[in-house]
């Protein structure tokens, strides 16, 4: 069954209440929100706070997937304030497995981001074990921003 997933990278943020609750009343299944530091990632976009705010505007699964160096320092925060998916990149943590585990003790499903150009072989096997999905950006995260084409994969990776 497919899951269609809003992302709200480029709604109207003056009026992004509105605009979330609209596109929940659409019909959407979950929101995606990409969590960007200008550093992983070139645009800055937002943090916990405004996972909040969506979270309470809306009773739909919330996925944010943070496009940010070392994840590990920031996925607690999101799952406290409603994150009921946290994606993080392999490449911005020295310990991805380490970092899942923490998605996965607060209660949320984890997934794990890779780069077009990092080989698939960094996610070891115990790492494949620990989340709920690959998410695999088929275009250079400098251009995310512009062109968000990403392939997902649910399941076995093999």
């Amino acid at each position: 069954m497919a899951i269609i997933a809003a992302s709200i990278l480029d709604a109207d943020f003056s009026n992004l209440k509105y605009e979330v609750q609209r596109v929940a009343d659409a019909g959407v299944d979950a929101f995606s929100l990409d969590v960007m530091d200008g550093h992983f990632a070139p645009r800055i976009t937002f943090g916990d706070f405004l996972v909040a705010k969506v979270r309470e505007w809306v009773p739909l699964p919330i996925e944010v997937h943070l496009m940010v160096e070392s994840p590990g320092s920031l996925v607690q925060n999101f799952c406290d304030v409603g994150a009921d998916m946290v994606i993080f990149h392999v490449e911005a943590t020295t310990d991805p497995l380490g970092v899942a585990q923490i998605v996965r003790n607060a209660g949320r499903s984890v997934g794990v981001a890779i780069k077009d150009k990092t080989p698939i072989t960094v996610m070891s096997d115990e790492l494949l074990q620990e989340i709920d999905l690959v998410n695999f950006l088929a275009v250079p995260s400098e251009l995310v921003a512009r062109n968000q084409r990403q392939i997902r994969f649910r399941g076995s990776v093999n």
